[in-house]
């Protein structure tokens, strides 16, 4: 069988494996920093506007009082949008078969809340989390797999995987962006390390302070 036919397989079979760890192995939700972290997607989508106050209605009050309001009563978001971007293809695939979308552009229909924040948004986020988890493995192993054996690059992975909290948050908690500072940072490594920069990789690396 040819390679690619493989890769094919491989991404099916993972693909599977992602969706049937949300459906049976967890449930899940947007809570604590993933209210924020997602706010700007499910606004600009569902709302077509950047009002952040039915999606922060999701949160507890204590997070809105502590890290979504200011002094003056003001409603902010002091998250970044990276893990949003990153989670806009499964989101708006959720959207475009979502039969009760064309309703939500009403802004007096949902006061109080967000249709984003429902368990068909929260499964596709969560798919969503997972491929970027898959994807930053599969980065790595790359990366590793050009200076050491296959079978110890497969090792430096499923440590990575399984001795750090990665996997947690990539199943139990995917509204929260560690994924997604993974994958970037896979990313990074993967460009600054690269055997064509040569020494001009300890430059990228030098530049890239929070990864």
């Amino acid at each position: 069988m040819k390679r690619r036919p493989l890769v094919l397989i491989a991404v099916v079979l993972v693909c599977a494996g992602l969706v049937w760890l949300v459906r049976d192995l967890a449930e899940p939700t947007v809570q604590g920093d993933g209210v924020g972290l997602y706010a700007p997607l499910a606004s600009l989508l569902l709302d077509h506007d950047l009002d952040f106050r039915n999606e922060f209605a999701h949160s507890g009050g204590s997070v809105r009082r502590r890290w979504l309001t200011t002094i003056d009563g003001r409603v902010v978001n002091p998250y970044p949008i990276g893990a949003a971007i990153l989670w806009t293809p499964p989101i708006v695939i959720a959207w475009l078969l979502d039969p009760k979308r064309e309703s939500y552009g009403d802004p007096t229909r949902w006061v109080g809340i967000s249709p984003a924040y429902s368990r068909r948004y929260f499964i596709a986020l969560a798919i969503g989390t997972g491929i970027e988890a898959m994807l930053g493995l599969w980065l790595v192993y790359r990366l590793v797999r050009r200076r050491v054996r296959r079978g110890h690059a497969l090792l430096a992975v499923a440590a990575i995987a399984l001795g750090t909290p990665l996997l947690f948050y990539a199943v139990a908690m995917p509204s929260y962006a560690h994924a997604a500072s993974f994958l970037v940072c896979a990313a990074f490594l993967s460009v600054a390390l690269s055997p064509r920069e040569d020494r001009r990789s300890l430059l990228y690396l030098a530049s890239c302070g929070d990864c």
